[in-house]
C-alpha cells in the first residue's frame, strides 16, 4: 500500500541518515587516534603513520605503539615483512604483548592485516583507554565497568579544573566542548598566562579553537583535534565523545607533569586572586557608578536651575514683550486719537468756514437788499417831492392827487410783497445752509465703545475636554486682542474696548480662537456688526451666536457685548 510505500522510504532515509552519521564519527575517530599514535611513536623517536588503519596492518608500526606505551622492546618481529604470513606473526607477536599486559583484544591477527576499519578502531581506543583512563586499582573490574568510571573520573577532573569559570559548565564529554570554551579553561586552569580570558569569549569559534589548541601544545598536550574539524556544524552541534576524551585525557598527564616540574598554577589561589579582582574590580565600578550617579545629580540640579532661570528670562521676557506691546498700543492709540483730533479739527475749520461763507452770503444779500430798498425809497422819495413841488405851484389837480396816492400806494403794496418774497427766499436758503450743515455734522467721526463680557456653550478643542478661549476685535485699521482663559468652555473677559468710526458702511468683527502653545491657535468661531445699523447715542447689550468662517466648519456658543455708539460733536 501507498501508506508502506512512504514508511519503507521514511526508514531508509533513516538508515542511510545513520550511515552517514557513523562514516563521519569514523573517519574522525581515524584521525584522532592516528594523532594519538604519532604522538606516542614521536617519545621513543618512531616514525609517524598516516592512517591507522593502514599503517598498522603490517604489524611493525603496532609493535612500535606498544614498545613506546610499556617502555620495553619486543625481541623478535620482521621489522621488514616482505610477506602476509610475516604481517600475520608480527600482528600475532603484538597482541601477544597485549595479553601479557592483562589487555584482552577479541580479534585475531587477520582482523587488523585485513584493514578491518572498526575493528581496528575500537582495539586501538581499548589500548588509549587503558593507558591513559582506567585507574590500575579498578583492574578487578569488568571492562564495562572500567570504561564507565575512566568516563567519570574525566569527568570530574574537567568539571573541578574549570569550577567558577563563567561560561562553562561541563556536563558531559561531548556537547559541553562544542563552543570551545571549556578547552580554554581546562588551559587557563593550568596556566593563566597562556589565556587571555577576558578577550577569549568574543572570539569566534575557529579562532577560540585554535587559540585553545596552540595554549595546550605550550604544556605538553599533543594536538589530537583539528580546529576546523571542531567548527564544522556536522561535528560542533555534538562533537564524538571518543574524539573529545581522547583529547581531554592528556590534560590530567599534564596536570601532573606541570605539578612535577612545579609550574603548575595554584588553582585556590588563582581563585582567590582572581574572586580579589572581581571584588576590586566591582568596587571600582561601584564608585565608578556611584560618581556617575553623582554627576548626573548634579548636572541634573545645574540643568534644574539653568531650566529655571531660563523660564524667568522667558516670563521676563514676555512681560518685558507685553509691556512694550501694549506701549506701542498705547502709542499707537494715542497716535490715532491725535490723527482723529486733527481731522476733527480740520473738519471744524471746514465747517466753521463753510458757515462764515453761509453768513458771508447772507450778509452780502441783505446789503444788497437794503441797497435796493435805499434806492427805491430814494426814487419814491423823489416822486413825493416832485407831487409836492407841483402841488406847490398848483400845477396839478385834486384828481390828480387822488389818483397820484392811489399809484403810490400801490408801489408801496408792491414793495412789500416783494419784501415778503425776499425774506422767504431767504428763509428758504437758511433752512437750505441748515441742511447743508447737518449734513456736514452727520460726516463727523463717531466713536463706538465695546465691552467684551463673555462667551457660553463654546466648543472643547483640547484633548482633557477644554479650550484656552480669547478674542480678536477689529474695526476698520484698529485691532485688539482680550487676554487668554485657561482651561475654560465659558470664558470671562469683561474687557472695554473704543474706536473710532469714519465709514458707516464698516462693521465690527470679533473672532474667537484656542490658543495653543505648540502648534498654530485653533478658530472657534465669528461674529460681525455693522455701525450703519447704529443710531447716534444708542446702547445695547445682546448675546451674540458665533459663526463659521468656511462651510462644513463646526462651531457653537454665544459671546455676551455691550456696545455704545456716538457722532463725533
Amino acid at each position: 500500500s501507498k501508506q508502506s510505500q512512504n514508511k519503507m522510504a521514511f526508514n531508509g532515509t533513516i538508515s542511510m541518515k545513520v550511515r552517514d552519521q557513523e562514516a563521519n564519527a569514523e573517519k574522525m575517530h581515524a584521525k584522532t587516534f592516528s594523532a594519538w599514535i604519532n604522538h606516542i611513536l614521536s617519545t621513543k623517536g618512531y616514525p609517524k603513520i598516516q592512517d591507522v588503519t593502514v599503517d598498522l596492518k603490517d604489524g611493525v608500526h603496532f609493535i612500535h605503539l606498544l614498545e613506546a606505551l610499556f617502555n620495553e622492546k619486543v625481541k623478535k618481529y620482521n621489522s621488514n615483512p616482505a610477506t602476509e604470513i610475516h604481517r600475520i606473526e608480527n600482528v600475532a607477536i603484538a597482541l601477544d604483548v597485549l595479553k601479557a599486559h592483562r589487555i584482552n583484544i577479541q580479534l585475531n591477527s587477520k582482523d587488523i592485516t585485513d584493514g578491518n576499519r572498526k575493528l581496528t578502531l575500537g582495539m586501538i581506543w581499548r589500548l588509549l583507554m587503558n593507558h591513559q583512563m582506567i585507574d590500575p586499582a579498578d583492574e578487578d573490574k569488568s571492562a564495562m565497568e572500567k570504561n564507565k568510571q575512566a568516563k567519570a573520573n574525566l569527568l570530574a577532573f574537567c568539571q573541578k579544573q574549570t569550577q567558577g569559570y563563567e561560561g562553562v559548565r561541563i556536563t558531559d564529554l561531548s556537547t559541553s566542548f562544542h563552543d570551545g570554551m571549556a578547552f580554554a579553561a581546562l588551559v587557563h586552569s593550568m596556566r593563566p598566562d597562556l589565556i587571555d580570558w577576558k578577550s577569549i569569549s568574543s572570539a569566534t569559534l575557529l579562532e577560540r579553537m585554535t587559540k585553545a589548541f596552540e595554549a595546550a601544545e605550550k604544556i605538553g598536550i599533543p594536538k589530537l583535534l583539528d580546529p576546523i574539524d571542531m567548527c564544522n556544524p556536522v561535528v560542533s552541534d555534538r562533537p564524538d565523545e571518543k574524539c573529545i576524551m581522547t583529547y581531554v585525557s592528556e590534560f590530567p598527564l599534564a596536570f601532573i607533569e606541570l605539578s612535577r616540574q612545579g609550574q603548575l598554577v595554584d588553582r585556590d589561589a588563582e581563585m582567590r586572586k582572581a574572586e580579589e579582582q572581581r571584588r576590586l574590580q566591582m568596587e571600582q565600578e561601584k564608585f565608578q557608578l556611584e560618581r556617575e550617579r553623582l554627576q548626573l545629580e548634579q548636572r541634573f540640579q545645574l540643568e534644574k536651575k539653568a531650566r529655571e532661570e531660563e523660564e524667568k528670562l522667558r516670563k521676563f521676557m514676555e512681560q518685558d514683550v507685553d509691556r512694550r506691546r501694549q506701549e506701542h498700543l498705547q502709542l499707537e492709540q494715542q497716535k490715532f486719537q491725535l490723527e482723529q483730533e486733527r481731522l476733527q479739527l480740520e473738519q471744524q475749520a471746514q465747517y466753521n468756514a463753510q458757515v462764515d461763507a453761509l453768513f458771508q452770503k447772507m450778509n452780502e444779500q441783505k446789503l444788497k437788499f437794503e441797497e435796493e430798498m435805499n434806492l427805491e425809497r430814494e426814487q419814491i422819495f423823489g416822486e413825493i417831492s416832485q407831487l409836492q413841488r407841483h402841488v406847490q405851484q398848483g400845477n396839478m389837480s385834486q384828481q390828480a392827487w387822488a389818483e397820484r396816492e392811489r399809484l403810490e400806494e400801490e408801489e408801496l403794496e408792491e414793495d412789500n410783497r416783494r419784501m415778503l418774497e425776499e425774506l422767504e427766499r431767504l428763509r428758504r436758503e437758511n433752512e437750505k445752509l441748515q441742511d447743508e450743515l447737518y449734513s456736514t455734522k452727520s460726516k463727523l467721526i463717531a466713536k463706538l465703545k465695546v465691552t467684551i463680557k463673555e462667551a457660553r456653550y463654546l466648543s472643547a478643542m483640547d484633548v482633557s475636554g477644554k479650550s484656552d478661549p480669547y478674542c480678536k476685535i477689529k474695526l476698520e485699521s484698529q485691532e485688539y486682542k482680550t487676554k487668554t482663559i485657561k482651561k475654560s468652555l465659558n470664558p470671562k473677559w469683561d474687557q472695554d474696548y473704543e474706536f473710532f468710526v469714519t465709514e458707516r458702511r464698516a462693521e465690527l468683527e470679533i473672532h474667537v480662537f484656542d490658543w495653543d502653545r505648540f502648534s498654530k491657535d485653533e478658530f472657534m468661531g465669528r461674529m460681525s456688526l455693522k455701525i450703519g445699523n447704529m443710531k447716534d447715542g444708542e446702547t445695547a447689550e445682546h448675546w451674540y451666536k458665533l459663526e463659521a468662517l468656511h462651510p462644513g466648519e463646526k462651531v457653537s456658543g454665544e459671546i455676551l457685548l455691550n456696545w455704545t455708539f456716538q457722532l463725533g460733536k
